[in-house]
C-alpha cells in the first residue's frame, strides 16, 4: 500500500469520526417542554442560555459576550428584547439586570448560602422580592442539597428543588434544578408569579448556572455530555 493509498484511507476515517461526533451533539429541540405544571423553564447548554416558556413572553435565546464562566463579568443582550434589557455575571450566583429604559435603575438575583448550599433573593423594582429555600435533592446520588460539598461531579448531577417565599416567608411557588440532564447542562423550571418576566428568569437561571460552574471547576473527575447550541 502506498504512502498516498494510506493518506487517503486516513483521511475518510477522520471525516468518518467527525460525521459521528456531529451526530451524537445533535439535540432534539431547540427550546425545552419541561414540566407542564411549571409556569417557566429555562435551560442552558454550550454556554447559550434560553427562556424555554414563560407566560407573558415569547422564547427567547440569550446570547453571551465573551464567556460567564467563573472570573468574568460578560454582557449578555436579549435576542428578542433587541437590548432592551441585559444581565451581568458579578459573581458566582449573583446577577444584575440593566434595563434601556429605566436607566440608572437595576435588579438583581443576590445569593446567600446555608452551609455551602445556595439560597437566592430576586430583588425587583416597584415589586415585592422573593426568596429560595436551599435546594433538596430529590433524584440522582450525592450530597442532599445543591451544595459548594460535592466532591465529584457525579455529586453534582441529579434533580433538586426548592420552595420559592415572598417577604414574610409565605410559600407562593417552587424552583427546580436539573444538572447534566438528558436534555441540556442546566434545566431550571418552577413556578413563579406572573408578574416575574423574561429577564428575571434569565437572572435566575443565570445565577444556577454559575454556581454550577463554580461547583464543578471545584470538584474532580469532571464530564459532560457534548450539546449543540440552541
Amino acid at each position: 500500500m502506498t504512502w498516498f493509498t494510506k493518506s487517503l484511507i486516513g483521511f475518510y476515517m477522520l471525516l468518518f469520526v467527525l460525521a459521528l461526533l456531529s451526530c451524537s451533539c445533535a439535540r432534539r429541540s431547540g427550546f425545552l417542554s419541561g414540566d407542564p405544571q411549571a409556569t417557566f423553564v429555562a435551560h442552558e447548554a454550550n454556554g447559550v442560555l434560553v427562556v424555554d416558556r414563560i407566560p407573558q413572553g415569547q422564547p427567547t435565546s440569550v446570547q453571551p459576550k465573551g464567556t460567564w464562566r467563573l472570573g468574568r463579568a460578560p454582557y449578555i443582550p436579549s435576542e428578542a428584547g433587541a437590548g432592551d434589557w441585559s444581565l451581568s455575571l458579578d459573581a458566582p450566583g449573583e446577577v444584575t439586570i440593566a434595563r434601556a429604559r429605566r436607566q440608572g435603575t437595576y435588579e438583581r438575583v443576590v445569593p446567600s448560602w446555608d452551609d455551602n448550599a445556595i439560597r437566592l433573593t430576586l430583588e425587583r423594582n416597584e415589586r415585592p422580592l422573593l426568596r429560595t429555600d436551599v435546594l433538596a435533592r430529590v433524584a440522582g446520588a450525592g450530597t442532599s442539597h445543591f451544595s459548594r460539598l460535592a466532591v465529584l461531579s457525579l455529586d453534582v448531577r441529579g434533580t433538586y428543588e426548592g420552595d420559592v417565599r415572598d417577604r414574610v416567608g409565605t410559600r407562593i411557588g417552587w424552583l427546580r434544578l436539573r444538572v447534566d440532564a438528558s436534555d441540556a447542562h442546566v434545566v431550571c423550571e418552577g413556578v413563579l408569579p406572573p408578574d416575574v418576566d423574561e429577564a428575571m428568569v434569565a437572572a435566575t437561571t443565570l445565577a444556577l448556572v454559575s454556581e454550577v460552574d463554580w461547583i464543578e471547576d471545584h470538584v474532580r473527575d469532571v464530564s459532560r455530555r457534548p450539546f449543540e447550541r440552541p
